[in-house]
């Protein structure tokens, strides 16, 4: 008979980045406003969608933490409440 391994499941640490992307996409899409609205208010044009797609997947390594600062404030979100939230 063949022995299955069994593997545990261990749920992944959010770093800060990640969280604060989270953040942003729920708050984005509990106010009902797509990627391309939230790029029109921190941007002023479409031109730049992927930069709020970037942001939203907390991916990448070179965010701009003054493009993660105007999403926060187009979304109403208080950066410093925000932060002592989490503390």
């Amino acid at each position: 008979s063949l022995k299955r391994k069994t593997y545990k499941i261990r749920p992944k640490k959010m770093n800060a980045t990640k969280e604060i992307s989270a953040i942003i996409k729920k708050l984005r899409e509990e106010k009902k406003i797509s990627q391309n609205e939230l790029t029109k208010m921190v941007f002023g044009d479409e031109k730049r969608n992927n930069s709020i797609s970037r942001i939203e997947l907390g991916n990448q390594e070179n965010i701009h933490f003054e493009n993660v600062f105007k999403t926060l404030k187009a979304l109403d979100i208080d950066l410093i409440k925000l932060i002592k939230s989490k503390i």
